[in-house]
């Protein structure tokens, strides 16, 4: 059994729709301007039919930022950290229901755009970020090229589901019957996020960490596994500033929700005990203050950023960082999936063994 993302189903099943709706709707609000409302619609175009992300939501580096913070001493432990930059993507407002997975993928592969290594083999497929449209296009493309077979078989459930659904409440069919999974809201799980990135070479792997499998009242498995990952970069006294290994950014999927890993807390034992986590629900505005409040040199850790969001609220770089750690006490799913980048496909028992999720599968 392999998780997805659970939300409430949004109101229409076509992600084309629910941006232009929302799209129209703010700009009937008076919240764009002319042109900002013609610049959004040709960015939905480009992304629909180029499958090139306007990157809107993008905050660049943002895993370096927090090392920088790290850094200063203005972030409390002791860390160990994924050795690659990445950036973050945040989910726009009229795709909150069911984007979080692709959010993800793209800070993902944010990382490895970084690396030559990778940047070269996925540069066929992918010459820019890809968009929502274009990692439903490609996740297409992994089942007809025979990866995840059952995950495609329930995806395509659920796309009959929803068009019976839909039917039912709408006199109009025009946008509602589909079977392809481009345009949809349908959630992405584990084995989706492990198909896409095995069909573009990238070799991975699925950590399981079941209820079943834990003790000591938290999911200390699933820690520890995250710090020996993240400890592969360790630089050793007297060795080259440079990691032998470079470690990227984990995806972490529970039920409701999926999140990116980039670094652990450890406590005066070297126990790991917090995560630092990537949300795609935090506003680009919050994640961009905390790289333009490391400018200001007198920084506290009471100092309020403003964060520009539907609620126009406002907090401390403290607040964001604090929400962005997730202890003991926030682990209250039943089970977790990882997906953790293991380099690069090489040989042709590689990409067999990707295409079905049970061999590419660890229990912890």
């Amino acid at each position: 059994f392999f998780m997805v993302a659970k939300h409430k189903a949004p109101l229409t099943y076509s992600a084309r729709a629910l941006a232009q709706t929302w799209l129209e709707k703010n700009f009937a609000k008076g919240r764009f301007s002319v042109i900002e409302y013609h610049e959004r619609k040709r960015q939905l175009v480009e992304a629909m039919r180029l499958g090139i992300d306007s990157c809107a939501t993008k905050t660049d580096g943002i895993l370096n930022t927090i090392k920088s913070f790290y850094e200063k001493s203005l972030l409390c432990g002791r860390w160990y950290f994924a050795s690659v930059d990445c950036d973050h993507f945040a989910s726009e407002p009229w795709e909150r229901t069911f984007a979080c997975s692709y959010r993800n993928i793209q800070t993902v592969l944010s990382a490895l755009f970084r690396l030559p290594v990778y940047r070269e083999r996925l540069f066929g497929p992918i010459s820019a970020m890809p968009s929502i449209w274009k990692l439903q296009t490609l996740l297409e493309s992994a089942w007809q090229s025979g990866f995840d077979p059952i995950g495609h078989c329930q995806i395509a459930d659920v796309l009959s589901s929803m068009n019976t659904q839909a039917q039912a409440t709408s006199s109009s069919s025009s946008e509602l019957s589909r079977s392809s999974l481009c345009d949809s809201t349908v959630w992405l799980g584990a084995t989706d996020v492990a198909a896409l990135l095995g069909y573009l070479g990238v070799k991975c792997c699925i950590v399981d960490c079941p209820e079943s499998h834990q003790t000591g009242g938290y999911h200390r498995n699933l820690l520890k596994h995250l710090l020996q990952y993240f400890k592969l970069t360790e630089i050793t006294p007297g060795s080259s500033n440079t990691p032998a290994v470079q470690t990227l950014p984990v995806y972490l999927q529970y039920e409701g929700h999926s999140l990116v890993v980039v670094g652990v807390e450890v406590d005066s034992s070297d126990e790991p005990i917090a995560l630092m986590l990537l949300d795609p629900s935090a506003s680009p505005a919050a994640m961009r203050c905390l790289t333009q409040v490391l400018v200001d040199e007198r920084i506290r850790p009471d100092q309020s950023i403003s964060i520009l969001s539907e609620s126009a609220s406002s907090t401390t770089w403290s607040q964001v960082m604090g929400a962005m750690r997730m202890d003991a006490s926030k682990f209250k799913n039943r089970s977790y999936q990882l997906i953790q980048v293991d380099g690069l496909q090489e040989t042709e028992e590689d990409i067999q063994d990707a295409m079905i999720p049970e061999n590419i599968r660890i229990i912890l």
